[in-house]
């Protein structure tokens, strides 16, 4: 007789790579949950943090003890909390991709002569999404407030992916090297 049986795998969340453990096992049949694979991750290394796993490759401790991934989280090394390690307006620079609220963005620069909005400080953007809904807005625009009445941060790299998603969706496709948007049709005629 064949049986069919799900296992659970752990995965990690940075790389995709499969935890496979010294046996050359990825999973077991009678682990219906996962937690005995799990338990052998993060002897080797692995840490799991809330729902997302990093393989011993992907994360790192810092000089602080925090643990640092390479999607661009900070972690406390005891309490697991995340940190957000804030940027000014000094640590920016054109094409910088943050998140702010809600919003993710691409930095264009401040609106210092007012060109999109009412005020000298507002920040100007190429491309900014909301991550609650699925509106997209396709810049030169402000709207995402001013330094010192927000706090931003680097975008994580699942962020950047999903701007990049949505901007690919809408037929928008980012050039970091040229700084702009560029428009490309779909195919299928949309």
């Amino acid at each position: 007789m064949r049986k069919k049986v799900e296992n659970i795998i752990i995965v990690c969340d940075c790389c995709g790579e499969h935890f496979v453990n010294g046996d050359g096992f990825t999973c077991y049949t009678d682990d219906p949950n996962g937690d005995n694979i799990l338990d052998e991750a993060t002897s080797s290394g692995w840490m799991e943090i809330g729902d997302r796993h990093y393989c011993d490759k992907c994360h790192h401790i810092d000089d602080e003890d925090h643990i640092v991934t390479d999607d661009g989280h900070k972690y406390d090394y005891d309490t697991h909390k995340e940190i957000f390690d804030y940027v000014l307006e000094a640590d920016v620079k054109d094409g910088d991709i943050l998140c702010g609220g809600e919003c993710i963005f691409i930095y264009k620069g401040i609106d210092r002569e007012q060109k999109h909005g009412g005020t000298a400080n507002a920040i100007e953007y190429y491309a900014c999404m909301n991550k609650l809904d699925d509106y997209t807005s396709i810049g030169p625009k402000v709207g995402v407030g001013c330094f010192g009445g927000l706090d931003y941060r680097r975008a994580f790299k699942e962020e950047i992916d999903l701007l990049f998603e949505r901007l690919k969706r809408d037929g928008y496709e980012w050039d970091a090297e040229k700084k702009e948007l560029k428009r490309f049709i779909k195919h299928g005629g949309k």
